[in-house]
């Protein structure tokens, strides 16, 4: 698996079918070990993610990545450009580095917690656990450590919008 940008890329990432169909209804652990708990898998193709990463490269590349696998995916080199998106864009997950320099990932999940309750945060952290663990406290769903392993983020993202309201429901 060829690290790029201190990105993992995983070299499964050009299958277009998402890791979780692999296995009937239920999802590996982000560990590793075992299987994690039944969830109802959400087709990619229904699904925009949003990836924010002050690294233009970094940012593009996962975005790339995660259309190969399906996804709806844009992305942003700022908090700024994303909330400027989500005023009349919509968005099912947003994965997000914490550290970039106009608005940290910690920020950025504050105020779409604010502005949009329902949109989960996957955070992305190359140091610090601390980042990570007070982005959780904060707003994010959960968190991923650079390099990006894109089995697991693709985990992160699927129980995140298993874990959302129903589309009619949020819509209503």
């Amino acid at each position: 698996m060829p690290p790029l940008n201190g990105l993992l890329v995983d070299d499964d990432a050009t299958s277009p079918e998402p890791l979780g169909k692999l296995v009937e209804g239920t999802l590996p652990s982000p560990t590793g070990h075992g299987r994690g708990p039944a969830v109802p898998m959400i087709s990619p193709r229904d699904s925009t993610i949003l990836v924010v990463d002050d690294d233009e490269d970094t940012a593009s590349l996962l975005c790339e990545l995660l259309q190969k696998r399906g996804y709806r995916a844009e992305a942003f080199t700022s908090g700024s450009r994303c909330l400027e998106y989500l005023r009349n864009g919509v968005a099912d997950v947003v994965v997000v580095d914490v550290q970039m320099r106009e608005m940290t990932g910690i920020e950025l999940c504050r105020e779409l917690a604010v502005r949009h309750p329902d949109l989960l945060a996957i955070v992305l952290t190359g140091g610090d656990l601390q980042h990570a663990i007070s982005a959780i406290g904060t707003a994010a769903y959960d968190f991923i450590r650079k390099p990006v392993n894109l089995q697991l983020l693709e985990i992160a993202i699927q129980r995140a919008l298993a874990s959302r309201p129903a589309t009619a429901e949020r819509e209503s």
